[in-house]
């Protein structure tokens, strides 16, 4: 399974936030899933579409969304995802009841105002992820090959949403990954890697150090576990043999 991840939020694109997600793609990659790409896009309905898209054009079985959708008006994911559907946006009942409990617990005896009530709305044909953890439900809607999740982007609200709701599904794709260290300059052994990748069908990365001498450059190889393992065999006994 392939998995695409999109965090959208002018905020992340200041430099003062780490938007990488690490714990969220060491979850993926522990079910054996592949992660195909991270984007961090800004607040803007026509980048959403686009970035919706990439990924269907991608060809990726789940993407997951993060942020903007809270209730003030630089929000515009529901919009976004709901455009793309060609759908329209509904409060979701019981995302509106849960909204109004939680809402009353915070401010007791305060009616629920009407810009809070957009962290309830649902496109039509999608469904409501429970939040559980804050205000705003999330999104679950089949756009065509891929299951696209919507999360809120605050990591106390995200996380938990996604361990409940999004990780459950996420499956292996039957490939395994060897790791090997290697004391020999990168460009000495890529026409030996290009070579293997070829013979095996698997693909190969190789993760260069500038003190290689020393520390060694990392090469993974990742594809079935067959082939990989004769793919390295076949790169050691190379390695061992200069």
């Amino acid at each position: 399974m392939n998995v695409g991840i999109i965090h959208i939020g002018d905020e992340l694109l200041t430099g003062k936030i780490n938007p990488y997600p690490v714990e969220m793609i060491e979850a993926i990659r522990s079910k054996g899933a592949d992660v195909a790409f991270i984007q961090v896009i800004t607040d803007d309905i026509d980048v959403i579409e686009r970035a919706l898209a990439y990924s269907q054009d991608s060809n990726v079985d789940v993407l997951i969304i993060t942020g903007g959708l809270g209730p003030t008006l630089d929000d515009l994911t529901r919009e976004a995802v709901a455009k793309y559907m060609g759908s329209e946006l509904d409060i979701d009942k019981e995302s509106i009841n849960y909204l109004e409990q939680f809402m009353m617990k915070r401010h007791p005896g305060k009616e629920l105002e009407e810009i809070s009530k957009r962290m309830a709305r649902v496109p039509k044909g999608a469904e409501a992820v429970r939040n559980i953890c804050g205000a705003a439900c999330g999104i679950k809607a089949e756009i065509k090959n891929m299951t696209v999740f919507c999360l809120p982007g605050f990591p106390n609200e995200m996380m938990p949403m996604f361990y409940e709701s999004i990780l459950p599904v996420i499956s292996g794709n039957g490939e395994v990954s060897e790791e090997l260290t290697i004391f020999i300059n990168e460009s000495d052994v890529d026409p030996y890697l290009r070579q293997i990748s070829e013979k095996y069908g698997v693909r190969v990365a190789s993760l260069p150090s500038l003190d290689y001498k020393k520390i060694g450059n990392k090469v993974v190889i990742k594809g079935k576990k067959e082939k990989v393992l004769l793919a390295k065999k076949e790169f050691e006994n190379y390695i061992n043999s200069q």
